[in-house]
Parts: structure tokens; C-alpha cells; sequence
């Protein structure tokens, strides 16, 4: 975890706030490449994060922080509401010390390797469970496809236009516990973002090289991808 702990201390030395989106945005990255949340009988896999800080010291003030007590802690589980609804979510917390409230929105996940949103993973955590510490654990698992995104649903505040989410594997599809499957949300937008950002435009000029990058992200080709 010491790289993860150098970011969090990143984060709480400066007062930039371009540079505090990007150390926001590096954590993001390194949980979802290296960590993954354990608890007994369950693995949680986050797919698409979404950052949330109050540090009004440094001058980050997110008012869409809760700003909840259990927020201000570190390696423990934050749950949005205390019965099991459509409102629900479960937040990692990662706050450096109790001047802050960090915490990561768990907004997709894969729970045993089933695909699970927002409102469906407070119901799989049982409440015996809910106010375990020391949850984080280290599991590498790179991935090349990941992307920077707009939280899901903030449509107001002073960060509501800053890329706070962090999404890997967009380009797949996820088995849900009905055995279909699932894409994640702004799949073509996130992929379009994505080649545009990855390969420069004369690897991307031809008809051959465009099927060739859509099938490698998406097993066959999508001229949509291109527009």
C-alpha cells in the first residue's frame, strides 16, 4: 500500500486544485488497478468509482460530500442510508486524518464476480458486516482501459463538472446475477474518448485501422466509434 499512502499524502500537500483533481483522479487509478474490497465470504471489485473530498484547510470543498464521521476514517465502509433502496450506495473511505472526508463512491462493482450497481450493493453486504475496518486488499489486476469521467447524477456544485470518476474495462460486458449481460453506463462515449486520447489521428485515418482498434477493444467493428 505504499504507493497508495504516497498519493493520499500527495493529495493533503497541496493547495492547487488542478493538481488536487489529479491526485484524486491517480488514487482512483491505482484502486482500481491494485486493490480490491474483502470482506468475509464476499470480493468486491470496483469498476467505476467516483471521488468525493471535503477539505476545506486546502481549500477542496465538495459539497456533495456527506461529510459524515465514518467518512473521515481510513479502510472502512460508509453506507449512504441505512435501509437498502434505490438511494442507496457504499463508499470506500480513504480520509489521510480526521481534518478531511475522502471517500470513493462504489458506484459499479463486480461482488463475486457479479455484476452490481450502486443500489444493488448495499443489499449484498450483510449488516453484521457493514461496520468492518481493514477491508481494502491488495489484488493487482491492470488494466490498459481506463478513463476519467463526470460523476453520475451531480448536477450542481463547484466540482460538478470535474472528472472525479474513474472507470476501467468499459469496453466489456459483465454477467448480472440473472445470468445477462451488462455493459457500464456512457460505453460508447468513454470508448470514443478513449481512441481519440490513445491513438494519434494517423492510426485511426483508415478504414482498416479503425476496424482493427474496434475490434481490439470490442471484438468486432463499430463505425459509430468514429463519428
Amino acid at each position: 500500500m505504499e504507493k497508495l499512502k504516497k498519493l493520499l499524502m500527495d493529495l493533503t500537500n497541496t493547495f492547487s486544485r488542478e493538481r488536487q483533481i489529479m491526485c484524486l483522479q491517480s488514487i482512483g487509478k491505482e484502486l482500481l488497478n491494485h486493490y480490491v474490497i474483502k470482506l468475509p465470504g464476499i470480493v468486491i471489485q470496483p469498476l467505476w468509482i467516483e471521488a468525493y473530498y471535503f477539505d476545506p484547510d486546502l481549500g477542496f470543498r465538495d459539497d456533495s460530500v456527506h461529510k459524515d464521521e465514518r467518512q473521515q476514517r481510513y479502510d472502512v465502509l460508509y453506507f449512504h442510508h441505512k435501509t437498502d433502496d434505490l438511494r442507496s450506495g457504499v463508499d470506500l473511505c480513504l480520509s489521510p486524518d480526521q481534518k478531511c472526508c475522502l471517500s470513493f463512491l462504489l458506484k459499479y462493482t463486480l461482488v463475486n464476480g457479479v455484476f452490481t450497481t450502486q443500489s444493488q450493493l448495499s443489499g449484498c453486504i450483510p449488516t453484521e458486516l457493514r461496520n468492518s475496518d481493514g477491508v481494502l486488499s491488495y489484488s493487482p489486476n491492470p488494466t490498459e482501459i481506463m478513463w476519467c469521467a463526470k460523476r453520475i447524477g451531480i448536477c450542481s456544485g463547484e466540482y460538478k463538472d470535474e472528472k472525479l470518476a474513474i472507470v476501467r474495462d468499459f469496453n466489456q460486458r459483465f454477467v448480472t446475477s440473472d445470468g445477462q449481460k451488462e455493459s457500464l453506463p456512457q460505453k460508447m462515449e468513454l470508448l470514443r474518448a478513449y481512441i481519440s486520447a490513445t491513438y494519434p489521428e494517423e492510426e485511426r485515418s483508415t478504414d482498416a485501422q479503425k476496424a482493427q482498434i474496434s475490434r481490439k477493444l470490442v471484438g468486432e467493428y463499430w463505425r459509430e466509434l468514429f463519428l
